[in-house]
Formats: C-alpha cells, sequence, structure tokens
C-alpha cells in the first residue's frame, strides 16, 4: 500500500479542510513501543556509564566486586619530629608505597593522594610488609613512638619497611604509617642535631627476606643456607633466617663433618665522630660445650680489604656437663641467659671504630671442631650496622 500526504478539500461553505489516511490500531501502538523502548535502554546507559566513572575516580575496579581484605593508611610531614600523628600535621601527596608478600616480594604499587592516604584493597590473607619510598629531602621519623598504634611511624627509619604482619581474609588494617622529616641542611642547624640526621650506609638484606641477595654464603665443610621460618613468631625481622650448620646430622663418630658454614658481606665503614656499631641476633642449637676455642662455636670476624680476620665475637653452650646424643642446649636458654634472656634471640653489639674509614668484610661463622660426634647450628637474623649512641 503506497503512502501519500494528506490532500486538501474544498467544502461547499467554503472551508478547506485535510483528510489522513487511516492507519491500523497496531501500527500506531507499535511506533508508541519503540519509542518508550528506546528511551528506557538510554536512560540505563547512562546510569551505568555514572557508576563506572566514579569507581575510576575512585580507585577501584569496576569489574572486581571489593570484597577482599584491605591495608592502608597513611603518610604524614611531622613536624615536630616527635614520631606520632598530631592534629593539623599536613598528609604527604605522592609518595610511593609499595606492598610485599612473604615469600614472593613486591605485588603491588601505589601512591598516597593529597591527604596523604594510600590503600591497598581486595588482598587475599597473608604475611605483608609496607615499603614507603622515602623522597629527596626528608628523613623518616622516629619509628614506633607512643602507645597508639594508629598514630605512629611504622616505617623502618633506614629501610622504609615496616615489620612483616599477618592479614585475615576479609580484615581492614588501617594503622601502616609512615612519618616524613625534612632534612636539616648541616650549615643552618647546631652540631648535635646534624648528628641525628646523619644516615650510615645501609647493610644489604640484614633480615635475609631477599634470600642470599647482598651475601656470599659460605660451605668449608658444613652447609650455609637461608631458610623459611614464618612459623616461628619469634623470628626479629620478617620470615627469613640464614642457617648455618645443619640440624639433622646423626651422633656418631664421623656423623658431623669439621669445618664451618658462613654467610658474608662486604661493607664501607664510614668515616663519623659518632660510634658505629655492629648490631645482629642468633639462636645457637648445641649437643657440645662452647667452654674452649677447640669446640664448636659460633664466631663472628671482621677482615679488612687489605688486613688480617680478627675474632670479633664468639658464643656457644657453656654447659660442659651431661653432654649427650639427645641433649641439646639452647642459647638463649634456662642454661644458657643472654642479658637476662631465655627465650627469643639473643642480640650481639660489636664496636666498629677502629674500622672507620675502611671496607671491611663481615664473616659469621658457625664452626664444628675437635670430633664429629656433637652438632652445633646457628640462626642469624637482623643483621644492621647503625650508630652506638
Amino acid at each position: 500500500m503506497s503512502h501519500t500526504a494528506a490532500k486538501p478539500k474544498q467544502t461547499e461553505s467554503g472551508t478547506t479542510t485535510f483528510k489522513v489516511f487511516n492507519r491500523p490500531v497496531h501500527w500506531i501502538a507499535g511506533l508508541v513501543f519503540c519509542s518508550l523502548l528506546a528511551l528506557l535502554l538510554l536512560s540505563v546507559g547512562l546510569t551505568q556509564s555514572a557508576s563506572v566513572s566514579s569507581a575510576q575516580q575512585t580507585g577501584e575496579n569496576p569489574m572486581v566486586p571489593a570484597t577482599g581484605a584491605q591495608i592502608g593508611d597513611r603518610v604524614w610531614l611531622d613536624a615536630n619530629s616527635d614520631g606520632i600523628q598530631d592534629a593539623g600535621e599536613a598528609g604527604m601527596v605522592g609518595i610511593t608505597v609499595t606492598l610485599h608478600l612473604s615469600g614472593t616480594g613486591v605485588i603491588t604499587v601505589t601512591a598516597t593522594d593529597a591527604a596523604g592516604i594510600y590503600t591497598f584493597t581486595n588482598m587475599i590473607s597473608g604475611t605483608y610488609a609496607v615499603e614507603f619510598h622515602r623522597p629527596i629531602g626528608y628523613v623518616f621519623s622516629p619509628q614506633d613512638q607512643g602507645g597508639d598504634d594508629a598514630l605512629d611511624s611504622d616505617a623502618d627509619p633506614v629501610t622504609g619497611l615496616t615489620p612483616y604482619f599477618e592479614l585475615a581474609d576479609g580484615a581492614v588494617d588501617d594503622t601502616r604509617d609512615a612519618g616524613l622529616m625534612v632534612r636539616i641542611p648541616p650549615d643552618k642547624i647546631y652540631l648535635p642535631i646534624v648528628f641525628r640526621t646523619i644516615e650510615l650506609p645501609a647493610l644489604s638484606n640484614g633480615g635475609f627476606e631477599w634470600q642470599d641477595q647482598g651475601w656470599s654464603l659460605i660451605n668449608q665443610g658444613l652447609p650455609a643456607g637461608i631458610v623459611n621460618q614464618s612459623s616461628d613468631p619469634s623470628v626479629p625481622l620478617g620470615s627469613y633466617s640464614a642457617l648455618l650448620g645443619r640440624p639433622d646430622y646423626p651422633c656418631s663418630a664421623s656423623g658431623v663433618p669439621l669445618g664451618y658454614a658462613a654467610v658474608e658481606q662486604a661493607y664501607s665503614v664510614p668515616q663519623v665522630r659518632r660510634p658505629v656499631v655492629l648490631r645482629f641476633k642468633y639462636v645457637i642449637m648445641s649437643q657440645d660445650a662452647s667452654t674452649s676455642a677447640q669446640y664448636d662455636r659460633f664466631e663472628v670476624f671482621v677482615t679488612p680489604q687489605n688486613g688480617a680476620a680478627s675474632l670479633v665475637f664468639s658464643d656457644g653452650n657453656m654447659v660442659n656437663q651431661g653432654l649427650g646424643c639427645n641433649v641439646w642446649r639452647r642459647v638463649p636458654g634456662p642454661q644458657n641467659p643472654r642479658n637476662g634472656q631465655t627465650t627469643g634471640w639473643a642480640e650481639a653489639v660489636v664496636n666498629l671504630d677502629s674500622y672507620k674509614g675502611q671496607t671491611v668484610t663481615f664473616s659469621f661463622r658457625n664452626y664444628s671442631r675437635y670430633d664429629g660426634w656433637y652438632n652445633t647450628y646457628t640462626y642469624l637474623d637482623d643483621v644492621r650496622v647503625v650508630f652506638g649512641d
């Protein structure tokens, strides 16, 4: 059927009228339905577009439901250098923050917003550490000041890493903060304050969280390695430690090889006026007595680049009674307390002032001596060079 325009018609009274061809009722209803459907689809599209735009502006992924755990919180300018977030102290914008998963390494990175806030969302349960990247011209605030963990600075002043912590499914942990202080030019302050802003070169991977990176593993009869101890909550730093020796040697005349296992690292001791010390933590397990240098011991040596090795520290089981294949004694332990401590990890301090201005090698060794009957092995962790005052 052809469709023509309406045609005028002259009536007897002289007026003009128009005649419109009649359309079927179902044709008109269909036209109305199509128009309403088009309006509905346009409305839904605009609503979805607005929702996606809103999610992008808040940093969320509109394709991933926000049902996982969350880690955050804030990097702030510590104006009074007390290590505590005080009212009125501003947030630091654009600070890079990386997230470490134990046993995996860095898994994601973000940056703080205008208020200093950062957030990692949709995280699975696990053991994490947050690393804050210090901008030029700033130093980290003192760590763990005050009694409120939500207001202190958790970043290590040297590495910028927080201690590793557990995150459960669906948990929200918004207590991982970092304070930053302006580094004051030395020519504009008094000498004692200059000392507090000096930073020592960091020892590489002193917590062994990056396996043997930065270390040389020495196997002179006994094996040296890096082990995961995430099941031990007393581990000083992260989840990994160095293991010098082996726990499972048989107790027999030739069961334990003679020799030593060691981890070593070179370090340039700076020429500064303040005392400089080497700090480290350790646990010794032994069937032998260490009452003489001819028996099993844990020993630390410092060797200058063009000099001889010097024994600067030694320790071991000091009970020389009741030794046997089934008798293990721990250091620190009930029979071998160290600084009043019988559990956890012992800590030692070695003064490095005589090595200032020199490049030296630190060598941490576990020795098996005298015979192959009794076994001794040592765990080492949290090795660092710091000011001694």
